[in-house]
C-alpha cells in the first residue's frame, strides 16, 4: 500500500510537464523599460513654482546728471519785480528819447530856414567875413540838428522802447501766474523754467537799448551808482 501511494505521488509530480507537452516553461522575460518622457520646460528656478522672475534691469552706463537748477520762487519774485517796474519806466524812456528826437528836428528846421533865407541877402549886401562865418555857421548847426538824433539813435530807442515796454506787461502777467504755481505747488519746473526764459530775453533787449536808460537803472539799484 505504501508502494501504490508513491507512485500516485509520483503521477501526479509529472502531471504538469506533460500537460504542457512535455517540456518545462521556460522563465518570463522582463518587461521593457520606457524611457522617461522630457519635460516640457527646464526646470523652473523659482522653488515656489510659477513663471521664473524676469532678469534684473541692467545698470545705467551713466549717472544722469542735472544741466540745471530747479527754479525757485525767489527767482520769479525778482522777475516780477523787474517785470512791474520796467513796464512803468520804459513807456516815460521812449517818451523822453522821442522829446529829444522831436527837439532836434524843430530846431533842425528853425535854424535850416533862418538861414536858407538869410544866406543869399547876407552874401550879396555884406562882405564881412564874420557875416559870411556867422551864415556858415548856422547851416552847420542845421545840419547837425538834423543828424544828431541819428547818430544818438533816439528815435530807434524811443520805438524799441515801447515794444518792450509791451513785452515786460505782457510777461508781468505770467510771472503773476507763476508765482501762484509755484506757491500752490502744481506747476512743473519746465512750464516755469519758461516763463523765466521768456522774461530774460526781454530784459536782454532793454539791456541793449540805445542810450542805455542809466537814470533809471540808478533809480532801481542805488547800490550800482559809479
Amino acid at each position: 500500500m505504501v508502494d501504490d501511494v508513491q507512485d500516485l505521488l509520483g503521477d501526479l509530480r509529472e502531471a504538469p510537464t506533460a500537460l504542457l507537452g512535455g517540456t518545462s516553461a521556460p522563465p518570463a522575460a522582463p518587461p521593457p523599460s520606457v524611457p522617461a518622457r522630457e519635460a516640457p520646460f527646464p526646470p523652473s528656478p523659482n522653488p515656489a513654482g510659477g513663471p521664473p522672475p524676469p532678469p534684473p534691469p541692467a545698470p545705467y552706463p551713466t549717472r544722469p546728471t542735472v544741466t540745471a537748477a530747479p527754479i525757485s520762487r525767489n527767482r520769479i519774485d525778482e522777475c516780477l519785480d523787474s517785470a512791474k517796474y520796467w513796464a512803468i519806466r520804459l513807456p516815460r524812456y521812449a517818451n523822453e528819447m522821442q522829446s529829444r528826437a522831436d527837439g532836434y528836428a524843430i530846431a533842425a528846421a528853425i535854424l535850416s530856414t533862418i538861414t536858407s533865407l538869410a544866406i543869399w541877402g547876407i552874401l550879396t549886401e555884406s562882405s564881412s567875413w564874420w557875416t559870411k562865418a556867422l551864415a556858415s555857421a548856422a547851416a552847420l548847426a542845421a545840419a547837425a540838428a538834423a543828424i544828431l538824433p541819428r547818430v544818438k539813435n533816439y528815435p530807434e530807442a524811443a520805438g524799441k522802447a515801447r515794444q518792450l515796454a509791451t513785452q515786460y506787461g505782457t510777461i508781468k502777467g505770467r510771472l503773476v501766474d507763476a508765482q501762484v504755481w509755484s506757491s500752490a505747488n502744481i506747476a512743473e519746473d519746465t512750464a516755469l523754467r519758461q516763463v523765466v526764459e521768456e522774461f530774460e530775453a526781454i530784459k536782454s533787449g532793454k539791456d541793449s537799448l540805445v542810450p542805455y536808460p542809466k537814470r533809471y537803472i540808478n533809480e532801481r539799484h542805488p547800490e550800482a551808482k559809479a
